[in-house]
């Protein structure tokens, strides 16, 4: 499966290209701008707003989690994420998790990546929001809070998307409520390919129409 799921990530290479074109949006920049996004907004536009040296120390435990440290080995918290140059990463708080960072794995239309420390919780995450973070989330999403999310599900699926079209940046975890809600409002015809497959909330499957998805112009 892993090797699977890889293969169709280089149809979204996450490393920018080495040019020195550089441009305001992430998805379409050859090149990251190093530094740290204190917002959602900041990250899209490719613009941190802070380039002050920082170091990146990789988390000693299992999981591919990671530190965000200042010269003086401080801890940075409370910002959207940051740029090592080569890499992006995203601030776990952002999905009601710790002060640490994971690495996004696929960027496009659709941002993929993936915690398994959050995974466990993930259920009770996503509830306890509903109510506080309905009204704010852009309107492709807000249908995958009020009834997308099931114990099973959240559990056996480390994998969260944050779809670019809105303006918060929420993370999503990905299941077919949460995909479908996507493709419903921006491509109904891939939405209806999917609805009717009987298989739509198996990993590869998932990841298959998220990357048909992410393809299109």
């Amino acid at each position: 499966m892993k090797n699977w799921f890889f293969i169709c990530l280089f149809c979204f290479p996450i490393l920018a290209n080495s040019q020195d074109s550089v441009t305001n949006n992430i998805l379409s920049t050859k090149k990251f701008r190093k530094g740290i996004y204190s917002s959602f907004k900041e990250f899209r536009d490719n613009s941190p707003s802070t380039t002050n040296e920082f170091r990146v120390e990789a988390d000693s435990s299992k999981f591919d989690r990671y530190k965000l440290l200042s010269t003086t080995n401080k801890k940075i918290k409370n910002v959207y994420g940051f740029c090592d140059g080569t890499y992006l990463y995203l601030n776990a708080r952002t999905y009601g998790q710790g002060n640490y960072f994971v690495r996004i794995l696929a960027l496009g239309k659709i941002i993929y990546f993936e915690d398994k420390r959050g995974k466990k919780n993930a259920f009770a995450n996503e509830m306890s929001g509903v109510a506080v973070m309905g009204g704010a989330i852009g309107g492709a999403l807000v249908g995958a809070m009020a009834y997308g999310f099931g114990g099973r599900n959240a559990n056996e699926n480390p994998g969260w998307v944050i779809y670019m079209a809105d303006e918060t940046g929420e993370p999503f975890i990905l299941d077919h409520v949460t995909l479908s809600s996507i493709l419903k409002e921006a491509d109904p015809q891939l939405n209806q390919e999917f609805k009717s497959r009987k298989d739509k909330n198996r990993f590869n499957v998932l990841v298959d129409f998220m990357n048909q998805f992410n393809q299109k112009k």
